[in-house]
């Protein structure tokens, strides 16, 4: 026999010598030499770009799954992780059949034909793609069988259980899930997902499912296959400055509230660790995710790095990540997503940035967490209780203000026998720490008058006004002058103000709707003032703020949910909340009286009855009035500090603005123009 024959015959049994099968994570490492379409297009696959992947497909090989879905924003690898390289490892490494599943026939051959099939054709695999019949000439089929023996073999949801019964297979790939359970099976089948599943319970324990989506509803099969059913598992970063591990939430994505534009929330953007309050640049959050750790549900990370608790029990692995955690997205671009959704007057883009950047679950009509009594009680402080200045108990030692307090604000509500009074004190961030809280009776104990008089209306608000500018400080007094009280011609609380002079201002309230009835010449204002806050010059010659209330109270809604002691966070007195944290005191004026207030107002997520749009709508029920002050307190605090800053650095403020103080102003010493 001639030796050229003999040659081959170590290459032949070779061949025939069974291969030992590498790790997922080896074979797309060493085998996806080209990224399909996307910013890594033509690049080979490496765990360095994202390392928390590399995490991940060491999951998949760990033996302790039968079934691994993820739900993550769009555009970060969801795709790539849970369908392209399970598909490509079982055909290619494994040589064995796979089920596609997505929400139609045709759906699943197109994502095979355009995400899986372009990586395959610049692999060596491209010689096992077949050469004739189905598959290879890019006409959509039921199967196609691999030139290695695997057959592909694509499901869909729509018609009833025949189309799939006859099918069986050891592995299968669910894309797009949350939209298969929309297939046209009747009720007394099981969904389009459960049906090809089926196709793998002949291997019993030996099956492997793989599944992904973008998260819609808390209904949704991704969220119930993840967080319900799954380990919950979410991927940890170690803080730079800190150095421990948290995982990055949009609670933490800060610098954008408030901001004047799209540009300013893009550029001012920066994440908060939870832990330390340390802000990250993309520098920090570079280096944070070199450090990654999945961490199941009921699992942390100690001080070492050490992933601790038990491992959930559960076959099912539910990765859950968001866009901080994929390096395609800057902090910026988050930013100005959250504060367009924020200026939208509809819901549609707030559903984007919930589901698309992340991950969290679009919950209609009920979207928003509610503001319950424990929930409040988390923000009181040690650091002073109520009335610490003692305007309420005039004589006795006062107590010491919180260190961080930059500058004040005090808040005057009218109704028709009341006025509510509220004073805060805010740092440079606008931290707000609420720190006096009363009201004023109009109509004197006493006097049986069924309407007050104007000088009881006069006399209430030069008490408000003395407890505020003696007693508190404050740099500005903010006095909604919306009511107008009965048999009144004119305004006589705007009367008021407009002789107080300089630093106590007229506002008016407007839902987001009524912000373009607005009366009287626009005044100018700081840029860094938001254009949810509007000043006028009225035809008497005063100033008269507009206000959007809807959009306020979302602001101050959205600061109780900041991490404690983040910038921005909401302070109440210690005695607003009783030991036990369980009951609140119903009493006026009493330290545990704004609880209620907080309560009453609703926030809801509905649809417009005209258009379709979602829309939030607030809804209060009852008195609610020292929730109203803090929509007040925050729009006076953004103003005053713009003003106050503006005085630092010597900015010439506007002409129309610089109107002289009243003596019993400048007996307070407030220091802003507006």
């Amino acid at each position: 026999m001639s030796n050229k024959w003999l040659d081959h015959i170590p290459a032949l049994f070779d061949e025939l010598r069974p291969h030992a099968l590498r790790s997922m994570r080896q074979f797309a490492e060493d085998e996806i030499v080209s990224m399909p379409q996307g910013p890594r297009e033509g690049m080979p696959f490496r765990c360095a770009f994202m390392p928390w992947s590399a995490l991940v497909l060491d999951e998949f090989d760990s033996g302790r799954w039968r079934r691994m879905f993820g739900r993550g924003p769009a555009q970060s690898a969801k795709t790539l992780l849970f369908t392209v390289i399970p598909t490509m490892y079982h055909l290619f490494e494994c040589s064995e059949s796979v089920i596609f599943g997505a929400p139609t026939h045709d759906m699943a051959y197109d994502i095979w034909n355009e995400r899986v099939l372009p990586v395959v054709r610049e692999t060596r695999y491209a010689s096992l793609l077949p050469r004739s019949g189905a598959g290879s000439r890019g006409g959509k089929s039921r199967a196609i069988r691999l030139r290695n023996g695997a057959i592909l073999r694509f499901m869909g949801a729509g018609g009833d259980d025949s189309q799939r019964s006859s099918y069986t297979a050891r592995v299968a790939v669910l894309t797009e899930l949350d939209h298969m359970e929309r297939g046209a099976s009747g009720d007394d089948e099981a969904g389009p997902a459960d049906q090809i599943e089926a196709r793998t319970t002949a291997f019993d324990a030996q099956a492997k499912i793989y599944g992904e989506c973008t998260t819609t509803t808390e209904e949704g099969r991704i969220y119930i296959e993840t967080t319900r059913l799954g380990t919950d598992t979410r991927i940890h970063f170690r803080c730079p400055h800190c150095l421990r591990w948290i995982e990055p939430v949009r609670e933490g994505l800060s610098g954008w509230r408030g901001a004047a534009s799209i540009v300013a929330a893009g550029s001012s953007a920066h994440y908060l660790c939870q832990l330390c309050q340390h802000p990250w640049s993309e520098a920090d959050r570079a280096t944070a995710a070199q450090s990654p750790r999945l961490v199941h549900r009921g699992q942390s990370v100690d001080e070492s790095g050490r992933v601790i608790g038990p491992i959930p029990e559960t076959h099912t692995l539910g990765l859950v990540w968001n866009a901080m955690h994929s390096p395609l997205r800057s902090m910026a671009t988050l930013a100005e997503d959250e504060w367009r959704a924020d200026q939208a007057l509809d819901e549609s883009l707030s559903k984007k940035v919930f589901q698309f950047n992340w991950a969290l679950p679009w919950r209609t009509k009920r979207n928003e967490m509610d503001v319950t009594y424990p929930f409040l009680a988390e923000h009181v402080t040690d650091e002073y209780t109520h009335d610490p200045l003692r305007a309420l108990s005039p004589g006795a030692a006062p107590d010491p203000l919180p260190a961080g307090i930059r500058f004040r604000t005090g808040q005057i509500d009218i109704q028709k026998r009341w006025l509510y009074v509220s004073a805060d004190g805010w740092d440079n961030d606008l931290t707000d720490w609420t720190l006096f809280y009363t009201v004023v009776p109009i109509v004197p104990e006493g006097v049986g008058a069924e309407a007050p008089t104007r000088e009881m209306i006069r006399d209430a608000l030069d008490s408000a006004l003395t407890m505020l500018v003696q007693t508190y400080a404050v740099d500005s007094v903010w006095v909604d002058t919306g009511y107008k009280h009965e048999g009144e011609q004119e305004n006589i609380v705007r009367l008021w103000c407009a002789e107080q002079g300089d630093g106590v201002n007229a506002l008016v309230g407007r839902s987001q709707g009524q912000m373009s009835r607005m009366t009287g010449e626009r005044v100018e204002l700081a840029p860094e003032i938001p254009d949810m806050i509007q000043c006028r010059r009225q035809p008497s010659g005063d100033m008269l703020w507009f206000l959007d209330v809807d959009r306020l109270k979302d602001e101050v809604y959205f600061r109780l949910f900041r991490p404690r002691g983040a910038p921005g966070y909401h302070y109440f007195p210690l005695d607003a909340a009783n030991e036990a944290r369980t009951d609140r005191s119903r009493g006026p004026a009493s330290p545990g009286w704004i609880f209620q207030h907080y309560m009453r107002a609703k926030r809801i997520i509905t649809q417009h009855p005209k258009t379709g749009h979602e829309v939030r709508i607030w809804r209060e029920v009852g008195r609610q009035d020292l929730w109203d002050l803090a929509a007040y307190a925050l729009a006076g605090a953004m103003v005053t500090l713009a003003d106050l800053q503006a005085s630092e650095n010597q900015v010439p403020s506007s002409p129309v603005l610089d109107v002289a103080r009243a003596s019993a102003v400048d007996a307070g010493g407030i220091r802003t123009r507006y």
